[in-house]
């Protein structure tokens, strides 16, 4: 439920950032985050608990789909590059403490910790982003959200993960998941067709054909390393039978390399 509504809500929110500014809605999404995570703690059973869930993810693509801009924003372009390393560091550094620290503190404290646990740090990053985050110049935004476009990349991207994550339970020849899987690819040139007419379309096909193979690059790379941090987690806690924390442990190889080669980003940027 949370990398669904997360994927889904992405392009959304970095339109809205164009329109009402990245810094507001940063601050917004750390707060909307925060909430969440607090009452997720108190959940009185799973369907509420996946429903905050969503509105934390809801919160997540806020902030994901702005801060690689404001990134941009806060530094000179000598030191961008050594900024946006540590910025892609972060990411495998959170893989690394994540499913280590959640293992722990499912072990010894509870499971109710694992959402509680990010309320404190959020409340950090929203001190400090109300600090430090520039407040840039009152200009007119560009205005239009393509709510057609946006409402056909949700619906496909739900389809879609729909479909893949009922193949283990279903099989292939089970029409939720034939519905599903043609059902997301039919709506791709619905999409094209829907973008080619927008006035502000949220995917814009000549920046596609510019950068197109860079996204495709950066998908093959999510393809390859996500599944293997979830897949790996759920096989060490459920078939070899470790503790969580254990679990989390076993993973560490992969996001030390990952966060050893991120920092090295800076230096080569530079040549």
């Amino acid at each position: 439920s949370y990398m669904v509504a997360n994927t889904a809500c992405l392009l959304l929110f970095g339109r809205l950032s164009d329109v009402w500014g990245q810094r507001s809605l940063y601050l917004g999404g750390l707060v909307l985050f925060s909430l969440a995570s607090l009452l997720a703690g108190f959940a009185p059973n799973v369907e509420v608990l996946i429903g905050l869930r969503v509105v934390a993810a809801i919160g997540g693509a806020v902030l994901i789909g702005n801060g690689a801009t404001l990134i941009h924003q806060a530094f000179p372009r000598s030191s961008l590059g050594g900024a946006m390393g540590l910025y892609a560091a972060s990411f495998p550094t959170a893989n690394l403490v994540g499913p280590t620290v959640g293992g722990l503190i499912v072990d010894h404290v509870g499971w109710q910790w694992v959402f509680w646990f990010n309320v404190p740090v959020c409340l950090i990053a929203l001190v400090a982003g109300h600090v430090l985050l520039p407040r840039p110049a009152v200009v007119k935004r560009a205005g239009g959200l393509d709510l057609p476009g946006n409402l056909v990349i949700m619906v496909g991207v739900v389809m879609l993960t729909l479909g893949i994550t009922s193949l283990t339970d279903l099989g292939w020849l089970h029409p939720l998941v034939i519905g599903c899987v043609l059902g997301s690819v039919v709506l791709v040139p619905v999409l094209l067709f829907v973008e080619r007419r927008a006035t502000a379309p949220v995917l814009d096909i000549t920046v596609m054909r510019r950068v197109g193979k860079l996204f495709l690059a950066g998908f093959f790379t999510g393809a390859g390393r996500f599944p293997l941090i979830v897949l790996a987690s759920l096989y060490f806690q459920s078939v070899v039978g470790v503790a969580p924390g254990t679990a989390g442990m076993m993973l560490l190889p992969m996001p030390v390399g990952m966060i050893s080669a991120s920092l090295t980003l800076g230096w080569l940027s530079r040549r």
